[in-house]
């Protein structure tokens, strides 16, 4: 019984290390008390079935939509009472997972990054998301809804390193890593990005498409092949700054999660307005036509 009893300390322990997790290894500690699985597609997805006992949220709550054009997220105060709603513990274990759409899968990065920006660190993401959970434990879904628990004892605290303003951008113009995390037709400027006034992309950015560090069935990239990417491709450093953007912060989530959690770029920052805010405005130096 001790010895069981290691092996699935260790098992909890290992998964709490990942920043992408497997069906698999999420099956084992699916019922471990510590465990809180999120839901965070479309409501009308996850009523149609989801993962055992998983929590829906629904990430628009977070943003503040009508006050700001800029999908920014509410007051600080705001945020810290809804990570405590949903129950996380000093020693939980979130995965967030959603039902393989885009909207869905960057509603993922979207809330990782905010519990990570307010100080909880022990989250991941379902590798493949849902379709990859029934392939391999179909057994294990469930249409009933499932409720949080009592208000978590975890007490979030605001990093204000990671988020960026247009100021700290234009400060940092060629002389910080700038990452685009959009389609490399919108970086260059052949198409323009939904809901923004400009063609192309920040000056000295270069194209860094979050989804090209997925394979086509929505796994992620082995690590080598990550590390080639952004060591031999774009040169970073660990402990370099780096910024990140997209047409909003929810692209840029994804590029911002991959390089934080998974590559370990702990000075990597989000430009959380991003090109919603940074194409208002007439003046700020843009690039068209040119791979920078």
């Amino acid at each position: 019984m001790k010895y069981i009893f290691i092996i699935l300390t260790f098992s909890f322990n290992l998964l709490a290390m990942e920043a992408f997790v497997t069906p698999k290894e999420l099956a084992k500690v699916l019922n471990n008390k510590n465990t809180i699985v999120l839901d965070v597609d479309k409501l009308a997805a996850y009523n149609k079935g989801h993962i055992n006992g998983a929590i829906h949220v629904d990430i628009s709550s977070f943003l503040r939509i009508e006050q700001n054009p800029y999908k920014l997220m509410k007051s600080d105060n705001t945020i810290k009472d809804k990570i405590i709603d949903l129950g996380i513990n000093e020693d939980s274990k979130v995965v967030i997972y959603s039902h393989n759409t885009e909207y869905g899968n960057l509603n993922s990065s979207y809330l990782a990054f905010i519990l990570i920006t307010f100080g909880f660190e022990n989250v991941s993401i379902l590798d493949g998301g849902f379709m990859s959970w029934v392939f391999e434990n179909e057994r294990l879904v469930s249409s009933k809804s499932s409720k949080g628990k009592d208000d978590g004892n975890f007490i979030p605290s605001k990093n204000t390193d990671i988020i960026v303003d247009k100021k700290y951008v234009l400060d940092n113009i060629s002389k910080t890593a700038i990452l685009d995390a959009r389609e490399s037709k919108y970086y260059y400027g052949t198409h323009k990005s939904n809901n923004t006034q400009k063609f192309g992309h920040i000056k000295s950015a270069k194209s860094s498409y979050y989804g090209d560090k997925f394979l086509v069935d929505g796994t992620l990239r082995e690590k080598n092949e990550l590390n080639d990417i952004y060591y031999i491709g774009f040169d970073l450093k660990q402990n370099q700054d780096i910024i990140i953007y997209a047409d909003d912060v929810f692209k840029a989530s994804m590029e911002w999660y991959l390089l934080y959690k998974v590559m370990k770029f702990k000075q990597v920052k989000i430009y959380e307005a991003s090109l919603l805010e940074y194409f208002d405005t007439k003046n700020n130096p843009t690039v068209r036509f040119k791979w920078e």
